[in-house]
């Protein structure tokens, strides 16, 4: 069985803005996973349906799946994109993966 991996990045975009990502790893798929920092989402619970679409995923399969999450939903990324927050959880996994 495969031990649990709390990481907490802080992650700049390119424009000044923060994401601040606690993720919670169990081998490679994110068992939790909170996302705050110096941005907006609209509409405001669009954040916690994106926390919650993550779960269980590995990092190198969410790509597509915010993309096509924001479009359909028509979710509004102000200070970071999918890219960004995509970025931000492959940094955790390589921290994670040079840590073990």
């Amino acid at each position: 069985m495969e031990l649990y991996e709390m990481k907490l990045i802080n992650y700049k975009v390119e424009h000044g803005k923060l994401l601040r990502i606690s993720v919670e790893f169990q081998g490679d798929r994110i068992t939790q996973i909170r996302i705050t920092g110096d941005f907006f989402v609209h509409p405001e619970e669009s954040l916690f349906e994106i926390e919650r679409l993550l779960i269980g995923k590995r990092v190198n399969e969410i790509k597509p799946v915010l993309r096509y999450f924001v479009r359909t939903k028509g979710v509004q990324l102000v200070g970071f994109s999918v890219e960004d927050l995509v970025e931000a959880l492959n940094l955790a996994m390589v921290d994670k993966e040079t840590q073990a």
